[in-house]
């Protein structure tokens, strides 16, 4: 997401690969980059304390973990399993992912214990996806063959198919009985 802000009587932006002086496209220093970054920091938290509704969390919570603000995105699926716990499901879903984008298959896998019996096609898919970064072919099979009959007639099975292909490249002998 770009950010144009403006600071000391000069305008930055931001389209994801640093500051830059808005009128000559010049990078600005390391240290002033921090300071603009603190200062979008700041306007997001202002804006995330305003917002008391889990879906409308959980969507932003998303949003900044596929924009690679991670620790962003986790603070708020803390926040939403804090003041609605019926949907720490949902949360838990994203928290799994973040953490397996942050490299930590353990932790993911954790998370989603709790949560092994469920129906939820989401859940049982991050899991799977999980269960193939540990190389738990089998499990990740059984798990994401579950989220496959849920979707059975759902057309949104893109996320879960690619779990299959990871499967299927890597233990091919699985699937072919």
């Amino acid at each position: 997401m770009p950010y144009i802000i403006e600071h000391n009587k000069v305008t930055y932006r931001n389209n994801g690969n640093g500051w830059f002086v808005n009128n000559t496209g010049e990078l600005v220093p390391k240290i002033l980059g921090a300071d603009l970054d603190g200062i979008i920091a700041e306007k997001l938290r202002a804006k995330e304390e305003k917002i008391t509704d889990p879906k409308e969390l959980l969507q932003l919570a998303a949003k900044y973990s596929s924009q690679g603000m991670l620790e962003r995105a986790l603070a708020i699926c803390s926040k939403i399993i804090t003041i609605s716990p019926d949907s720490e499901l949902a949360a838990s879903t994203v928290i799994s992912s973040i953490l397996r984008k942050k490299g930590e298959p353990e932790k993911a896998l954790a998370i989603t214990d709790k949560f092994q019996t469920t129906n939820n096609p989401a859940m049982l898919t991050t899991r799977a996806a999980t269960l193939c970064d540990l190389e738990n072919w089998e499990l990740a099979k059984k798990t994401i063959s579950r989220a496959l009959a849920i979707l059975k007639g759902a057309s949104n099975k893109g996320e879960a198919f690619g779990v299959v292909g990871r499967i299927k490249k890597a233990r091919p002998d699985l699937y072919n009985n």
